[in-house]
């Protein structure tokens, strides 16, 4: 698949794994696969079928844990503040956000 190859090359540390379910059945079951083919990202069944290239790669970069680990800090603050009825983003948090 083209999307996995320019992922690859856009997520350097990703890891791919490709397995068919007759030689692996008990998969199927274990990330909620009823039918093939299916993308599987960080335990998560997230495509029962095949994706656009673009949903592919904005998906990957939802789920980059690095990128993800990078917001947690700011995040567990975001979420208190709004919990407190505070709006945690001034313009130049936005607008960083935006930008990446």
């Amino acid at each position: 698949m083209r999307a996995v190859e320019n992922a690859k090359a856009r997520f350097p540390d990703l890891e791919v794994r490709e397995w068919d379910l007759v030689d692996h059945p008990e998969l199927g079951p274990r990330y909620g696969v009823m039918a093939t083919p299916a993308i599987v990202i960080n335990g998560r069944l997230e495509f029962s079928s095949v994706p656009k290239e673009r949903a592919f790669l904005e998906r990957l970069e939802v789920n980059d844990p690095p990128g993800y680990a990078r917001y947690a800090p700011s995040r567990r603050e975001w979420v208190e503040a709004l919990k407190r009825g505070d709006n945690p983003f001034d313009e130049a948090t936005l607008e960083q956000l935006l930008q990446e």
